[in-house]
């Protein structure tokens, strides 16, 4: 059947029956209209496709919140198979033994996540993942935020501009997981599941640790609308009392995607302007304010913020933008400048676009 994962050694015993199945090609004519999806069950009855969104809000939706044993693992599967390893490594990312808890997360993050993707997994994971980050040692918590975002976001890989700000930039396409699964459900699920727990995530965006309060930042951009209007409220909150400079980027992008992706794109520039313009804002906070309005548009910038974005390089300002969790993907050498030449590229590419 289409879609079957190739089972690893290790990857647990097969499920009760299949989530995906999906007969899926390149030129699918029902590309975006998901809901028309079917599989065939093991006894030949053609179901509609298993919805991880409503499974996944389901799992919100028990009495206590999430709970491990809820999740049916054994139907789920990730990149190298079956999904029954998982409880054992978010047990593990949770454990005393900084090193081993490290081991697994990456071990989580490369099977659930895997080169940019999100298995049907990985929506499952992000309650256990942001628990365990509000109770875990400050040098775990950056971690495991992180892959609880990476579930729920496309990755431009390199993308200048009108993709950067954009958690959703992949749904004008469908995308397929290893299993052959909707890619685009289970992103939509993780983002649903970021908006659930927006009150951890308040949590850690006042956390003591720098790193985390930028990843929670991430995190709070790229829940879905489920969470309203209070994730930017709790942005905005945020970076009228943050002093640490990068954190201060990342809130800066953070708000203007939001504000881009809920509201519109002409709201988000204008916000992002007004921040880039105001001379008694820090110089790493109007930087980022420049590149949020470059990567919301696709129209040459004024004269004004190239100036801003040029005279901020060579003064060093730039830095600033490696705390800002949007730049993870894109191909620059983050040592010797390499930042730097992003933007100067960033600016450039800009420039030389047409309304």
């Amino acid at each position: 059947m289409a879609g079957t994962p190739d089972v690893t050694e290790d990857a647990g015993t097969p499920g009760p029956g299949p989530v995906w199945g999906v007969p899926l090609g390149d030129d699918d004519a029902a590309a975006l209209d998901l809901t028309s999806l079917w599989y065939e069950d093991d006894h030949g009855t053609a179901r509609p496709i298993w919805d991880v969104r409503v499974e996944v809000a389901r799992l919100y939706a028990s009495p206590g919140g999430p709970v491990m044993g809820d999740v049916p693992w054994d139907r789920l599967c990730h990149a190298y198979g079956w999904a029954t390893d998982v409880p054992e490594l978010l047990a593990q990312v949770r454990g005393g033994d900084d090193a081993a808890a490290k081991q697994a997360l990456i071990h989580l993050d490369n099977k659930i996540c895997h080169q940019g993707g999100s298995s049907v997994a990985a929506p499952f994971c992000i309650p256990f993942l942001l628990r365990s980050a509000v109770d875990a040692p400050a040098p775990r918590r950056v971690g495991l935020v992180s892959v609880a975002v990476a579930a729920g976001r496309d990755n431009p890989f390199g993308t200048l501009r009108t993709d950067v700000l954009n958690a959703v930039a992949g749904e004008t396409a469908l995308m397929v997981d290893n299993c052959g699964y909707p890619m685009n459900w289970t992103q939509q699920a993780a983002r649903d599941a970021l908006a659930a727990d927006t009150p951890l995530l308040a949590r850690l965006l006042a956390d003591a640790d720098a790193g985390t309060r930028a990843c929670a930042a991430f995190a709070l951009a790229t829940a879905s609308a489920a969470a309203g209007e209070t994730p930017t409220a709790l942005l905005r909150r945020q970076l009228s009392r943050e002093a640490q400079a990068a954190v201060c980027a990342g809130l800066v992008l953070a708000i203007a995607e939001r504000m881009s992706t809920y509201g519109s794109r002409a709201e988000g520039m204008r916000w992002a302007q007004s921040v880039w313009e105001d001379a008694g804002e820090p110089p790493g906070t109007r930087l980022a304010a420049a590149v949020g309005w470059l990567c919301l548009t696709d129209v040459p910038p004024p004269e004004q913020l190239s100036e801003l974005v040029t005279d901020e390089v060579s003064r060093g300002t730039a830095s600033v933008l490696l705390g800002a969790r949007w730049l993870r993907h894109f191909d620059f050498d983050r040592s010797d400048g390499g930042v730097d030449r992003w933007l100067l590229r960033l600016l450039d590419e800009a420039r030389t676009d047409t309304a």
